[in-house]
């Protein structure tokens, strides 16, 4: 007997089972691949929580001659007094044979006390060999789960599949390991349970060391975003006007890239810790047209398209949240600083659009036209505005990058587009509640409030 749970997912070629330890054990680094048998040896994944090994998870070649093993265990059945004893003897006499190599590995951790996940695929109709694999295991007498691991494709076949596999097993689960949620996940460990009632105590401890450890998550990636924010909102770029040169608008220009590259950059660092905190190292997140997560597109239109938010509904929220309108430029001295949004809504990056096709120089300050005389000062850019709209896009899109990169199954290797309908998310700051938004435009001019904000975006991350 195992002294950790442990459980030998089992099945024939491409059937999926590696996919299902990818999912459970957040490891999107484990071979998967459509081409049958390249899984050639037992490899252990183990879950570990602060450093302590929880479970653990077998990942294991596929079976290959079924019905050659179906009639050795016959032959060998009255020989031998116990299942135990048929598969150890099994196992003792074709050790060095080449050619049940992998039925060999795939049956060594049920002979050392693992329980076994039976993964199948109802994608495809029932097969003799299919029916062979269930038999090999019931006759081992192992402790048992059957797996339907429902691929994207069709499960035509689910009915004839259930129907055969409740010949063999009590316990039937539909799990897709390729969409599947945390939830969906836990909700899987539990029906472990049934398997083996030595492990009840050992699986209760680990689903709940697995739940802390994951609001534990939540809260810091809250807290990573809160420190974004701090960031980005005190972020200003500088730069000396040269009286010689007297090209005021190539340097307002450049200040202008220079401050949008470092705001992305602030950003981009956000968003990868919490991609680090969910244990993805090769899906980065990447939403159709890159509308989302590419390096330049906070300060994209398309960006107030998807989340949902008009130049008016984005005035609105800004208002509720505490501000209080001002020029379309402040323009500020000592030094030249001019405000990156007005109370309109104008983004960085696009305020020559929102302003027609006049260019920086020409956008109108109150009443009159930039016409002051730059040579020999400072100008600066930034820091934001505290009611700034840009604050709320900020917001918006690490929400979305957290719904996302929380949720995608580390079995789903393609960074193929993945599109929800953003408005009707309830973590859009648009439909926050007015105490949250107020609470939110209070700490922004108070950073004593970040313990609040943190309870905020943590309340919206489990919504």
């Amino acid at each position: 007997m195992q002294s950790i749970p442990t459980f030998a997912v089992i099945g024939h070629p491409n059937e999926g089972k590696s996919s299902v330890v990818s999912t459970l054990t957040e490891n999107d680094r484990i071979m998967i691949t459509s081409t049958p048998g390249e899984t050639r040896q037992t490899k252990e994944f183990p879950i570990e929580v602060d450093g302590n090994v929880i479970l653990n998870f077998i990942d294991t070649p596929g079976f290959q001659h079924t019905t050659k093993i179906i009639k050795w265990f016959e032959k060998y059945q009255k020989q031998h007094k116990s299942a135990q004893g048929v598969l150890n003897a099994f196992l003792e006499e074709l050790k060095d044979n080449k050619s049940f190599h992998h039925d060999v590995q795939l049956l060594k951790p049920i002979a050392n006390g693992a329980a076994v996940i039976f993964v199948v695929d109802a994608s495809h109709p029932l097969r003799k060999h299919d029916k062979y694999e269930m038999e090999i295991l019931r006759l081992i007498g192992c402790p048992r789960m059957a797996l339907i691991n429902s691929k994207d494709a069709a499960t035509d076949y689910l009915d004839d599949w259930k129907s055969e596999l409740k010949r063999h097993y009590n316990i039937i689960r539909e799990f897709n390991a390729h969409h599947a949620s945390f939830a969906e996940r836990i909700k899987l460990l539990e029906a472990l349970k049934a398997m083996q009632q030595e492990w009840e105590a050992d699986l209760s401890t680990a689903i709940d060391a697995l739940t802390e450890n994951w609001q534990a998550r939540l809260e810091e990636a809250a807290d990573d975003i809160c420190g974004m924010i701090d960031k980005i909102i005190s972020y200003k770029e500088t730069a000396l006007l040269d009286e010689e040169k007297k090209d005021e608008e190539e340097l307002k220009n450049n200040l202008l890239e220079s401050y949008k590259k470092n705001i992305s950059k602030i950003e981009i660092r956000c968003h990868n810790s919490i991609r680090k905190l969910f244990r993805h190292d090769l899906f980065e997140g990447e939403l159709e047209s890159k509308v989302i997560f590419g390096e330049n597109d906070l300060f994209s239109d398309d960006t107030w398209r998807v989340l949902g938010l008009s130049r008016l509904q984005l005035t609105a929220a800004a208002s509720i949240a505490g501000a209080a309108g001002g020029a379309v430029v402040d323009l500020a001295l000592p030094g030249l600083t001019f405000g990156i949004f007005s109370a309109s809504g104008a983004l960085l990056g696009s305020i020559s659009a929102f302003f027609g096709a006049k260019s920086i120089s020409n956008i109108r300050i109150g009443r009159n036209r930039w016409s002051l005389k730059l040579g020999g000062q400072r100008l600066q850019l930034g820091p934001l505005k505290k009611d700034s709209p840009l604050i709320y896009i900020i917001i918006d899109r690490a929400l979305l990058y957290f719904d996302t990169i929380s949720q995608w199954s580390h079995a789903r290797r393609a960074n193929a587009p993945y599109v929800i309908q953003i408005t009707e998310q309830p973590w859009l700051t648009r439909n926050w509640q007015k105490n949250e938004r107020t609470t939110l435009a209070r700490y922004l001019k108070n950073k004593e409030l970040r313990d609040e904000v943190c309870e905020i975006l943590v309340d919206k991350m489990q919504s």
